[in-house]
This record gives structure tokens, sequence and C-alpha cells, in this order.
């Protein structure tokens, strides 16, 4: 058994790549940057097991649950949205 399969070695470098390099060019010593790093983890530890729950559950409202699952990286993106639009009208205003 390899100990990483060929299709997983790419996202493995990017993610790790991007982690290092964001956190290089944030202060990752400012206790939010740190948080937000954590959270990011653990989020994409989180994520699949619960939309694998909610698939698990056959139908849901009337549809597929497979469709009704990707409401929640939608819901994810729209946090990281709503983060990243704050986060740069903060940049934006004068000190």
């Amino acid at each position: 058994m390899k100990l990483v399969e060929r299709q997983y070695l790419l996202p493995f470098i990017l993610i790790t790549s991007l982690f290092a390099l964001w956190g290089f060019a944030n202060d990752i010593t400012n206790p939010m940057v740190a948080a937000f790093l954590v959270m990011a983890i653990v989020g994409g530890a989180l994520m699949p097991p619960l939309q694998g729950l909610i698939i698990d559950q056959g139908t849901l409202f009337g549809h597929p649950a497979v469709n009704v699952s990707y409401s929640l990286p939608l819901l994810c993106f729209v946090v990281v949205t709503i983060y990243g639009i704050r986060s740069y009208k903060r940049t934006q205003q004068p000190h």
C-alpha cells in the first residue's frame, strides 16, 4: 500500500503550500490569523463527514439528499465571502 496515492499528492502539496504562504503573508503571531488557520483545517476535517450524514438521509424536503448536501459547502463559501468582504472594507477605512 502506498503512503499517499497519486491523485491526492497534488492537492496535499497545494494545501500545505497555500497555508504556509498565507501564514507568512499575514502576521501568524496575530491570534485571529492563527484561529482562522485552525478553523480552516478543522473545517476541512469536519465538513465531509457532515455532508455524508446529510447524504445518508436519502431524501430531504422532497429532494435527493445528495443535492441538498451541497448546501453545506455553499454555506461555508458564504461565510468565507462575508469574512473577505468585511476584511476588505476594514482595510479600506482611513486610519
